[in-house]
């Protein structure tokens, strides 16, 4: 299960490659302030050295005398992970399914790909994610995060909505937050709203399936104006896959 901090391992052999594609990684992350960190290898050899466990792997198929699914295998009898796999020919990526490829992206980075990539990445390793939570007998339940409409700001603990109950979590928004895969957002500070439960939103209001009915903030339209734009656009593809 995913940590606060999302560890990230980089192999290809081409230094210029591998910064750049740091660069484009870390844009992506601190943009979604999702905090991660990342690793850069030259070699597999390095790379199986380490004794991390990553949540993402970027891997060249083709390594100076090193095959990088060869890599990714050994790498897969120790961990779960998603691969990506960076090839210059397009042609070499049916092979990727020996290793349970993610994606495959071709090293002319398009820069959208990549971005889907990863959000897409990180829903898939958070999706198992549950939250211990107590009804209104005190009893402690178990609810997974995809069925959870909103969490609502209280007194050192949250409240957490579905379409049915309501519950109380005794966490923070603040801590809650680094937990939650990109179908969440912050959209005012006493909020956080899932998107798949949005049925329509008029300027600065948003209604919920539920029937909530929760505040746009001022200072987030915008910022939130394009992340649900977002959201929209990956859903369309992936349910086009």
């Amino acid at each position: 299960m995913i940590e606060n901090r999302i560890k990230i391992a980089i192999c290809d052999d081409e230094k210029v490659i591998l910064e750049h594609l740091k660069k484009l990684i870390t844009d992506i992350f601190t943009k979604c302030e999702i905090p991660m960190a990342i690793n850069c290898f030259l070699t597999g050899k390095s790379f199986l050295a380490s004794t991390v466990e990553y949540d993402f792997i970027f891997m060249d198929i083709e390594l100076q005398d090193e095959n990088g699914l060869e890599i990714l295998k050994q790498y897969r009898n120790r961990h779960e992970t998603i691969f990506v796999i960076l090839t210059s020919h397009a042609e070499e990526m049916a092979k990727g399914y020996f290793v349970r490829a993610f994606r495959f992206l071709v090293k002319l980075l398009n820069q959208e790909l990549l971005k889907e990539s990863i959000y897409s990445g990180l829903d898939i390793l958070r999706s198992l994610l549950r939250f211990s939570v107590i009804d209104e007998n005190e009893n402690i339940v178990l609810i997974k995060s995809k069925d959870i409409v909103y969490f609502e700001s209280g007194d050192r603990k949250s409240g957490v909505k579905t379409l049915k109950n309501f519950y109380i979590l005794h966490k923070t928004l603040k801590e809650i937050r680094p937990l939650l895969d990109t179908q969440f957002y912050p959209i005012h500070r006493s909020y956080i709203i899932n998107m798949n439960y949005i049925d329509r939103i008029d300027r600065l209001t948003v209604f919920m399936t539920d029937g909530s009915i929760i505040n746009i903030s001022r200072l987030r339209r915008g910022d939130f104006n394009e992340k649900f734009y977002d959201f929209i656009r990956r859903k369309t593809w992936n349910d086009s896959i």
